[in-house]
């Protein structure tokens, strides 16, 4: 076992010392236990565990359509990589999650009045550059992803205000752009669902963790599903996540969600004194990012269920080794993403007319 040694990369933790990390494990060692952990699952269910993205993308069942600027990257003819447009949110947030890496300023309101919380610098920024994006006679644009570092669902008034600047873009070019936006679902009631519908925001991607999985959350999911939304959950992969989330599996199912992520927790030190704290034997690799080091791969126990049950989601290892899947070679949709949910968005993939545009199975 072997401990930071300062550098470059290391510079940001140096200031914590030794005792005070996470212990580190080799990159060969982790990537090499994880293929044994995926061959199992291919030994015992054979054609099921697909291996997409040059064998970066794990997963079992079509992923969601809007993880495809992980895998899909084009250029204009100026060199320009585009496709995907992340759209910045804001800072604030309703839950106070310990692993979470981000560093805010906590408020004490956090009513979500259009003009409260109030616009911020950065996110002024984001929306110039999406305007500026679909300026661009290059772009191919074709989804906008809405995030932040803090809850999306506290400021309504700039999603509003990129999802307006969408419909006009689409509207004029008479193309389409798939958005998916990610949430802790607390405020996802009946009226929020109505206001994201008029923004056309196709896909909900809940952090269910994010409120010790509240059975209002879950709920708030069940009425997203019945109104017509795609519905995603995203959890990182530590314990305290992953292990509640297995026993929720079949009631994911009962609600018919459609995909399930699993991300590695990135390390950083905005978060490392939690870890340490909350794992006081837990290791961390490096592989592009400083990741947490799940030693039971619970990901592969999830995916190993979906299976056995035939589980109507796919499960996704979204792991740090994703990165390398990021690649200029891929000219059109990889066919292992969902495009049934990407409704025209490009002529290549005409609308799967058996699914409409928010995704829901006319046939069923």
């Amino acid at each position: 076992m072997q401990y930071f040694a300062p550098d470059d990369h290391n510079a940001p933790f140096e200031k914590f010392g030794t005792a005070n990390l996470l212990s580190i494990v080799d990159r060969d060692l982790v990537l090499f236990e994880r293929e044994l952990r995926k061959r199992d699952i291919e030994k015992k269910y054979p054609g099921k565990l697909k291996r997409d993205g040059y064998g970066a993308c794990i997963h079992v069942n079509k992923i969601s359509a809007g993880c495809a600027g992980c895998f899909v990257r084009r250029r204009t003819a100026t060199g320009t990589l585009v496709d995907s447009f992340s759209m910045y949110i804001g800072d604030e947030c309703n839950a106070n999650c310990g692993y979470c890496y981000y560093q805010r300023e906590g408020k004490e309101d956090f009513s979500i009045a259009t003009d409260s919380p109030d616009f911020k610098d950065d996110a002024l920024v984001s929306l110039g550059n999406l305007y500026n994006r679909l300026l661009d006679p290059q772009t191919q644009l074709q989804k906008i992803s809405y995030s932040g570092r803090g809850e999306p669902l506290l400021y309504p008034k700039i999603i509003k205000e990129a999802s307006d600047i969408a419909k006009r873009y689409q509207k004029l070019t008479g193309k389409r752009i798939y958005s998916h936006l990610y949430t802790n679902g607390i405020l996802l009631n009946s009226s929020m669902l109505e206001f994201l519908k008029s923004c056309e925001i196709h896909e909900l991607r809940v952090h269910l963790s994010a409120s010790s999985f509240d059975p209002q959350v879950i709920d708030n999911m069940r009425m997203a599903k019945e109104q017509g939304f795609v519905v995603s959950v995203e959890e990182p992969g530590l314990p305290e996540c992953t292990k509640p989330l297995m026993g929720l599996l079949p009631t994911l199912n009962d609600i018919g969600i459609h995909h399930l992520n699993v991300i590695e927790c990135e390390v950083l030190p905005e978060n490392i004194h939690y870890l340490k704290s909350k794992y006081p034997q837990g290791k961390m690799y490096r592989d592009f990012l400083w990741l947490f080091y799940d030693e039971e791969f619970v990901v592969y126990s999830i995916i190993e269920e979906a299976i056995k049950n035939n589980y109507c989601f796919s499960v996704l290892d979204c792991n740090g080794h994703v990165e390398n899947a990021r690649s200029d070679q891929y000219e059109a949709i990889p066919e292992f993403l969902d495009t049934r949910q990407m409704a025209n968005v490009t002529r290549e993939f005409p609308l799967d007319l058996s699914v409409d545009f928010y995704g829901s199975n006319k046939t069923q």
